[in-house]
């Protein structure tokens, strides 16, 4: 390589490197910043609430929700649970959980 080769490559090099830092520390910054209590794309909050209250809480809602489903298959019927994501949602309000 030539001298302005070796510069051109310290440079843009460097920038590359550099650049792979910062978006990696934002990956793990925003990685870190993910609520506790996530359900599909949305995430509950309550300001009194715990992981605890939350858990007993969605089991409890997601039985509320829940009907039997039959699905037909190749092998007969597979009986399947489908929750209702409103029943769900209107259930966890009903409980002071927000969706974000």
């Amino acid at each position: 390589m030539t001298f302005l080769g070796n510069i051109l490559f310290f440079i843009f090099g460097g920038f590359v490197i550099f650049f792979g830092y910062i978006l990696g520390g934002i990956l793990l910054f925003t990685a870190c910043m993910t609520p506790a209590y996530q359900l599909g794309p949305g995430s509950w909050y309550r300001p009194d609430g715990t992981e605890g209250d939350f858990g007993a809480d969605s089991s409890e809602c997601r039985m509320v929700a829940s009907s039997p489903a039959s699905i037909v298959s190749g092998r007969g019927n597979v009986m399947r649970t489908h929750i209702d994501d409103l029943a769900y949602v209107r259930c966890m309000e009903e409980r002071s959980w927000k969706l974000r």
